[in-house]
């Protein structure tokens, strides 16, 4: 058996879609639309020693909160 609870995993690549105008939709139901941003830069500002925090519109999340990730035309 498993310990503890278990992880839900994203199947969602998106590192093909940085730059490109997006609608995220999260675990918990929430969406933002917006270009998807990722830097190292900015992870280092916010002073997380861990890069992979994505951006859209001022929200930032890490993959494996994104339940569904769509390209807007």
């Amino acid at each position: 058996m498993a310990n503890g609870p278990r992880k839900r995993k994203s199947g969602v690549n998106l590192g093909i879609m940085i730059g490109k105008n997006v609608n995220i939709t999260f675990f918990d139901g929430r969406t933002v639309s917006g270009i998807l941003e990722f830097t190292t830069k900015f992870c280092e500002e916010q002073g997380w020693k861990r890069p992979g925090y994505y951006n859209v519109n001022e929200w930032s999340f890490k993959k494996s909160h994104v339940k569904k990730a769509e390209i807007i035309a």
